[in-house]
């Protein structure tokens, strides 16, 4: 079959051949899926990416980065055949999705994240039957293929501590504008969206973002008072009544923003962590301290929110189509990984094999 490889520091498109099914598992058939941050950072980083899993202890830790790999977890396919001892709850056909982990006779192996078992910028898939969430009433394939970075947005906004609150997300790149989406469809805000990329921040106005900022023009920061976050000088020991509190989402992850965002956040701000930083960085403590500032750092999401926003997407709950920038084939896929690592201007792009 054919996919887009990750053969060294490159992707390249080429043949590649699918793993027999094992007892529990099934073939599919990949009809779209998204192109994430993290297989980005795979290209170029992909040794202390999967150092940082070996020393968290995750799957993608035992990945050999000498091998080909074929990324790809954020998708939707069609069962085509059964592998022995599966139940066929499901029918050949039908649209899936997926928690990207398999099971075999070796243990637990990530899909899109394996030198064993290709992701979804291949043709077809192995996956395991146990794992699978069927795409219900008629959703369509490319919008199912964003539930996965939805919930990773689902997490993140439940690990925030809701209240009177008023919000800010900064980098309005696919995590970000998930974000803000989920913010919205719970009623929260207002929101406030920061990106250089126009495109980005048209989006970001689409989902319902309440106040949206070019931080090349203005200061994100200027906008918290008008929301009714307290900002600029206390008086220590406090003698001011907070009447609402700030809630940061940093959704870039390069090196000096997370400190950035310490330096200008209000005091007494919880800034949730979404953006994946590859480099070693400092912060300043005292900053942190003084202002009493809480961070929480973020990754992937429950199955229970796998499963909720798999259903809210299919319901229509969850309109992800605004975040939808193109649908390219596997031949644009190398082109498009140096786009989107080099001058990022999209926001979700979709694979479909099929092209």
């Amino acid at each position: 079959m054919r996919a887009a490889i990750r053969r060294g520091p490159a992707i390249i498109v080429d043949d590649y051949e699918l793993p027999p099914l094992q007892n529990g598992q099934v073939r599919v058939r990949t009809l779209h899926c998204g192109i994430c941050g993290s297989d980005l950072h795979a290209v170029h980083h992909f040794e202390p990416f999967i150092d940082y899993g070996r020393r968290a202890g995750l799957l993608t830790g035992r990945i050999d980065p000498n091998k080909d790999v074929v990324l790809g977890h954020e998708f939707c396919a069609e069962i085509v055949e059964f592998g022995p001892n599966t139940e066929k709850t499901l029918k050949e056909g039908a649209l899936v999705g997926a928690f990207a982990v398999n099971f075999d006779d070796k243990g637990a192996e990530g899909v899109g994240f394996s030198n064993r078992y290709p992701g979804g910028y291949a043709e077809y898939m192995v996956l395991t039957e146990s794992m699978l969430l069927p795409v219900t009433n008629g959703c369509p394939s490319e919008q199912a293929a964003l539930v996965e970075p939805m919930a990773v947005a689902v997490h993140a906004v439940n690990k925030a501590d809701h209240g009177d609150s008023a919000y800010m997300v900064i980098g309005c790149g696919p995590i970000g504008l998930a974000i803000i989406a989920e913010l919205k469809a719970r009623g929260l805000g207002p929101v406030i969206a920061s990106d250089f990329v126009a495109e980005r921040r048209a989006i970001a106005e689409r989902l319902g973002a309440d106040v949206i900022v070019n931080p090349a023009e203005h200061d994100p920061h200027g906008h918290w008072i008008a929301t009714g976050v307290p900002y600029g000088p206390t008086v220590y020991p406090r003698v001011q009544t907070q009447t609402k509190r700030a809630i940061l989402f940093e959704c870039v992850g390069v090196p000096g923003m997370l400190n950035a965002l310490i330096d200008a956040a209000p005091r007494g701000a919880q800034i949730i962590i979404a953006g994946v930083c590859m480099a070693p960085d400092q912060i300043e403590p005292s900053m942190a301290i003084n202002k009493e500032l809480e961070l929480k750092f973020v990754i992937a999401y429950s199955a229970d929110e796998f499963r909720q926003t798999m259903h809210r997407v299919c319901e229509g709950e969850l309109d992800v189509t605004p975040m939808i920038s193109r649908i390219i084939g596997l031949d644009e896929v190398p082109a498009t990984f140096e786009e989107l690592l080099t001058q990022p201007r999209a926001a979700k792009v979709l694979v479909d094999p099929r092209r």
